[in-house]
């Protein structure tokens, strides 16, 4: 049986059955009988393809009629860290999903900040368009999952890839996000290009066998049965790039190795460090862990091998990354399953920005979305204490990794979404999470907040959090949620400063930095 099934599959058992009110729903894709399906399934966003190419798979109806409820339920608990599923329950980072199926596409949950891509949808959820849906949601994703996955189609960019129009590209998505923001952004905005190749320091491919050929492959955008191959990306980072070609061929010629190999990642630094994870369709026994054992001295770097219900790690599952910012050298460590700054070199240039907004001061920073505590690190120089908040257990504990061995002291984190967090600073409930911080929330003497959401943008309830700050900084993967907010707070705030990163040259995506200061009467 092939195991080239859609992700969306697994997504559709168990929220189908204790979310979206279905009675008697199963996925072929996890079925108990299957014993090559691969682990996370939900972590990839095309589906998987095995030796010989790719087909469609059996139709979708068969594939709801068979399957493993469990399983898929097991799949499912990565989604319960931005949605809710019981009846009645909050929003997250995502919205309640009880109830969801048969309802307008973007209008189930009243009040939540639905993407553009959903909310001018149109329709009804049913099977087909949640199945598609969830195999590639490309325009504006909706989870918080989406902050790693959201931009992988980004990665096709090298088929446009023109470097002497790398920067004149991007002063035209910067002109137009700028001609949205006008009403409301009367500054002159500042422009920070990105390098027209070597940036990129995370990449996936594909796995494309064809007999004996192997190849590394990527899908454009609506293009699901269209691989490209890859003989060279130059806009990878320079480990991934010298380390693309020996390991092909290093794959093509092992069979321990190749077997049934649907997606190789790569996650590199700026420091030089560099894994890559190795995903299959096959259990992974010892004979692959000896080969791979070599693979990793012959290329100097980490590997790690996946499949259903394994992970197999020959020496950390992180890379360690130095960054520096004004003169001062940042550690971080960097989970692969951690969201991370793409573009290593704009990244750096965002960390610099955000340090130009922000003087020495004896007040507190608030941060929602930190993450892996990118940009608190550097911010915590310029406040007496930092509250950072991350709703993933994996960058939560990457980020107090990062703050412990940075000897920032003043800095304290807690697992919470931004609305958890909001409901917390408006007294509405108590957060057993909050139970250990040094002082008492009311303790602190917040004045500026830090927030950088996922393409969804700010809900309404943060925004009106966000309303009561002397100060908000904004950073925006999306400038269309951007406005939105913007218009919002346009009421209590007026835009001091504004900037825009090219972190993904050759696409439409544009990041941007917005200084806010609240008025005065």
């Amino acid at each position: 049986m092939k195991d080239d099934r859609n992700t969306a599959f697994g997504w559709i058992l168990f929220s189908g059955i204790i979310a979206l009110g279905a009675t008697s729903i199963s996925s072929h894709y996890f079925g108990a009988d299957d014993p090559e399906s691969p682990e996370e399934p939900g972590y990839f966003i095309e589906g998987g393809g095995e030796e010989g190419g790719e087909d469609s798979g059996p139709p979708l109806a068969n594939l709801l009629a068979a399957g493993s409820a469990s399983a898929g339920e097991g799949v499912f608990a990565k989604c319960t860290a931005c949605h809710t599923i019981n009846q009645g329950g909050a929003n997250g980072i995502g919205p309640n999903l009880y109830g969801v199926m048969g309802t307008g596409i973007g209008q189930h949950a009243a009040g939540f900040a639905y993407s553009s891509a959903l909310s001018g949808h149109g329709g009804e959820w049913n099977f087909e368009n949640m199945d598609a849906w969830l195999a590639s949601p490309r325009g504006q994703p909706h989870c918080r999952l989406a902050k790693t996955q959201e931009l992988r189609v980004a990665t096709v960019q090298h088929l446009d890839y023109q470097p002497e129009r790398c920067e004149s590209l991007f002063l035209e998505k910067a002109a137009k996000a700028l001609d949205r923001l006008k009403p409301l952004a009367p500054t002159t905005p500042q422009h920070h290009a990105s390098i027209a190749s070597g940036y990129r320091l995370r990449v996936e491919f594909r796995i494309w066998h064809d007999a004996d050929d192997l190849h590394y492959v990527m899908f454009p955008p609506g293009e699901p049965r269209n691989p490209h191959i890859i003989e060279t990306f130059p806009i990878a980072g320079p480990r991934i790039t010298e380390a693309m070609t020996p390991l092909r061929e290093i794959l093509q010629g092992c069979t321990d190795l190749r077997r049934k190999l649907f997606q190789v990642e790569f996650l590199s630094t700026l420091s030089g460090e560099l894994l890559i994870t190795l995903i299959y369709h096959r259990p992974l026994d010892d004979a692959w862990h000896a080969v791979a054992q070599t693979l990793a001295e012959s290329l100097s770097c980490k590997i790690i091998g996946r499949s259903r219900k394994q992970k197999r790690v020959l020496d950390t599952d992180w890379v360690e990354e130095v960054v520096e910012v004004e003169g001062q050298a940042f550690r971080y460590r960097q989970p692969e399953q951690c969201f991370t700054q793409p573009n290593g070199y704009i990244n750096q240039k965002m960390m610099g920005w955000l340090l130009e907004q922000c003087d020495t001061t004896d007040t507190d920073l608030l941060e929602l979305y930190c993450g892996i505590g990118n940009f608190t690190l550097p911010l915590s120089q310029r406040f007496r204490n930092v509250l950072a908040t991350e709703l993933s257990k994996p960058a939560t504990a990457a980020a107090r990794w990062n703050a412990e061995a940075n000897r920032s002291h003043n800095i304290e984190l807690a697992r919470l979404s931004a609305e958890e967090m909001t409901s917390a600073m408006a007294g509405e409930r108590p957060y057993r999470r909050l139970a250990d911080l040094k002082q008492p929330l009311a303790g602190y003497q917040f004045d500026t907040l830090l927030v950088d959401p996922p393409r969804a943008g700010l809900d309404a309830a943060t925004l009106e959090l966000s309303s009561a700050f002397k100060r908000v900084l904004y950073i925006s993967c999306n400038p269309e949620t951007l406005s939105d907010n913007l218009a919002t707070l346009s009421s209590t705030h007026s835009i001091e400063s504004l900037a825009f990163f090219d972190q993904f040259p050759y696409t439409h995506h544009l990041e941007s930095g917005v200084v806010l200061i609240k008025k005065t009467a």
